[in-house]
């Protein structure tokens, strides 16, 4: 198998299989959005194979893609981290809400922020918007190049 560091596409370099002939792209997108390509029977993720691939060793931590793409796989997007670390990069949003803004009732909307497994109060706001923009400020201090809104 070859290995595009910039693009982060992995290629056949040999024929495996029928279906896998020289130079076509290897692996598919699983459910989850991750690529999977399989090698001598065994179901390997792409940014772990390029860790892999480029370090002659398995990767010992979590492997985070730093733009949150989960199919970018290139090199320069991947980086080894703990899996803490990890889900600082991420965040749940859900349909039409801002990440870091509750509220209950008619009351006026909040934000909060977890770090190391405690919950970090950051006001109480006028509007979902401002609760939001404390999160976003409270991430970049608390989670650095780790905040999902680091550019």
């Amino acid at each position: 198998i070859y290995y595009s560091i910039v693009s982060g596409k992995f290629y056949w370099l040999v024929q495996a299989a029928r279906r896998r002939k020289p130079g076509e792209l290897a692996g598919s997108l699983n459910k989850d959005g991750y690529l999977q390509i399989q090698i001598a029977g065994e179901n390997l993720h792409g940014q772990r194979l390029a860790f892999f691939y480029l370090n002659g060793y398995w990767p010992s931590k979590t492997m985070d893609h730093v733009d949150r793409n989960k199919s970018n796989n290139s090199w320069f997007n991947l980086r080894e981290v703990s899996y803490t670390r990890n889900l600082q990069n991420a965040f749940k949003n859900k349909e039409g809400k801002l990440p870091g803004v509750y509220k209950y009732g008619t009351k006026r909307p909040f934000s909060k922020i977890v770090v190391n497994k405690v919950v970090v109060p950051l006001g109480t706001f006028d509007t979902e918007l401002e609760a939001h923009e404390a999160y976003k400020a409270a991430s970049l201090k608390y989670f650095g190049e780790f905040s999902p809104f680091a550019t």
